[in-house]
């Protein structure tokens, strides 16, 4: 049995015929070498394409210390995780007091009955919760008392 090669089929389409973990052949569509400097000259004049650079996620810019629409322990977890990255950013931007008062909100806002052990697995991603937004505030404290506010 012959084991199949990526060559290329023809230079100016830059199609190459590869050879799957199946054993199909496939043949990858390419790029032309003018689309390719097109490309390269999108890129230098404008950039990297990033998508929702420095935009936060309209939940957590509503979260207020009175407010109780978002709910963490109730959100599911893409959502959740966004609202962790956004908090997070305004961390690494400099933004503790602002950071640290949608942490102490969001913390605020979620019901854990007293006596709630968070150890235990059906606890445990409430517990992975509570403990992010309670280091977070600490961090966001250490910063303020170091006097690292923008």
């Amino acid at each position: 049995m012959s084991k199949i090669v990526p060559t290329a089929t023809e230079y100016n389409t830059g199609q190459v015929v590869v050879r799957k973990g199946s054993g199909t052949v496939k043949v990858r569509k390419g790029q032309t070498e003018e689309e390719f400097l097109e490309q390269k000259n999108r890129f230098l004049e404008r950039g990297p394409v990033v998508s929702n650079a420095g935009s936060f996620s309209d939940l957590l810019k509503d979260i207020s210390l009175d407010d109780r629409t978002v709910r963490l322990d109730k959100l599911d977890k893409i959502p959740r995780e966004k609202i962790f990255q956004d908090l997070e950013r305004l961390y690494y931007m400099r933004e503790y007091t602002i950071c640290q008062s949608k942490a102490k909100a969001l913390g605020a806002q979620m019901d854990i009955p007293e006596g709630t052990d968070l150890k235990v697995k059906k606890n445990r991603n409430l517990g992975r919760i509570v403990e992010f937004l309670h280091d977070l505030e600490e961090r966001c404290e250490r910063r303020l008392m170091a006097g690292g506010q923008k």
